[in-house]
């Protein structure tokens, strides 16, 4: 188990298919690679209750608002959760529901106070979410009936005072299929059983491509820049990474971004290549371009780590015992997090491209198991307490907690949500 060199031929070998105005626009060399922060053994900080009827936390989206997260489920439910600074503790407040079925993905459009919703009816939904505080000098009693008539609907789960409210905006439709994953910067991806990834632009609510290729459902997006930044001012190039039930990763570049531009249309991509190894369904992706690498976790219990440049596989980790279904960069703890259905979530420290470190004993690594949390019990509940660091159910979805925290975020498949140091 642990990370092992990947066999030869697995890795990319369609890098051919890129455009040679892109092959020109070579990504910045990835930042030196630093020792993670002195975190101490991953650890559960506090267990949120069970929220969307119990069915699985599909999907956990950081705000930003430093006082905010809001989950998603498959009773097709957003659910907001806010720092109460008084209790110390984080808190259930606004729930609303979609109306399109179960939601599969949740995203935030960074700098935009913008959620998109991926929805089990092939749309995505758009909502505003405000600081309810903030704009009206009082916040919404969670539990009461003060909230405006067709727009959200508080949950009666306590009499906290909410600070921050979801709106509908509007609906982007066009997959014929589930939507299944989102990836935002100041535009949209989502990816669906249709097999599609479809490009939007959220001010005009307008498709502006659609990207073709994989031969079953997409399964998950990453979107970033070269220089590792959710901005599109710098110029630098910006990949999107997506995943499929064919087994198969693909790497997409942009074409003809312009410098400084800030406009909400995405720029046109071309596919860079096509990242082949997984012997099953890829079911998730992460980009890490500070480490110049991606990653991609499958059915087949590995995870896989590619070179961004070369699109060839650098490392495969196999301490999972089951399928790996959620996979998180956590740029201020410099991890990366793994979840998996065996219900272990694993910390790793990975280095740069090009680079192997060295863990304590002097061992080369590209990837360094740094922390773990254990799997649940075989039968929760039923044989004595939970283990004080044991999540209840598997994580299905992470994200990294909002602002400067070092917090991940996991909901569960139980329904219920950890908040982990």
């Amino acid at each position: 188990a642990g990370a092992g060199p990947c066999s030869a031929g697995q890795g990319g070998g369609n890098a051919g298919q890129e455009s040679q105005a892109a092959k020109q626009r070579a990504p910045p060399p990835a930042r030196p690679s630093e020792p993670p922060p002195q975190l101490g053994p991953p650890r559960v900080v506090q267990r949120l209750p069970v929220c969307h009827s119990g069915q699985p936390v599909t999907s956990v989206a950081a705000t930003d608002f430093e006082t905010c997260v809001v989950t998603g489920g498959g009773d097709g439910t957003l659910q907001v959760f806010e720092w109460d600074g008084l209790a110390g503790e984080w808190v259930a407040g606004q729930r609303i529901a979609c109306g399109a079925g179960a939601i599969n993905a949740l995203v935030s459009v960074p700098r935009a106070n913008t959620l998109v919703a991926g929805c089990e009816d092939g749309s995505c939904r758009v909502l505003r979410l405000t600081d309810t505080q903030g704009e009206t000098g009082a916040g919404v009693t969670v539990g009461s009936t003060g909230a405006p008539a067709g727009q959200h609907w508080p949950a009666p789960v306590s009499r906290h005072r909410a600070a921050h409210a979801l709106y509908r905006l509007r609906t982007l439709k066009g997959h014929s299929g589930d939507v299944m994953c989102l990836a935002a910067t100041s535009w949209l991806a989502s990816g669906s059983q249709d097999g599609s990834i479809r490009l939007w632009d959220l001010e005009q609510g307008d498709c502006t491509q659609v990207l073709s290729g994989h031969e079953s459902w997409v399964m998950g997006l990453a979107v970033a820049h070269a220089d590792g930044t959710d901005s599109e001012a710098s110029g630098a190039p910006c990949y999107i990474l997506s995943c499929s039930g064919d087994k198969t990763a693909r790497l997409w570049v942009d074409s003809a971004s312009t410098p400084g531009a800030g406009a909400s249309a995405p720029p046109q991509f071309k596919m860079k290549g096509i990242l082949r190894g997984h012997e099953q369904t890829v079911l998730s992706a992460a980009l890490i371009p500070v480490r110049g690498l991606a990653a991609t976790g499958a059915d087949d219990s590995t995870v896989r780590l590619w070179s961004l440049t070369s699109l060839e596989c650098v490392a495969a980790l196999s301490d999972h015992a089951q399928p790996v279904c959620a996979l998180r960069w956590h740029a201020r703890r410099q991890q990366l997090t793994t979840a998996s259905e065996d219900g272990q979530v694993l910390f790793w420290h990975l280095a740069e491209e090009g680079a192997v470190g060295a863990d304590a004993g002097g061992h080369q690594h590209r990837a360094q198991l740094v922390g773990a949390l254990p799997p649940p019990p075989p039968m929760p509940g039923g044989g004595g307490p939970l283990p004080p660091n044991a999540l209840q159910a598997f994580a299905q979805a992470i994200s990294a907690m909002p602002g400067a925290s070092y917090h991940l975020c996991c909901g569960l498949e139980d329904g219920s949500v950890a908040i982990v140091l």
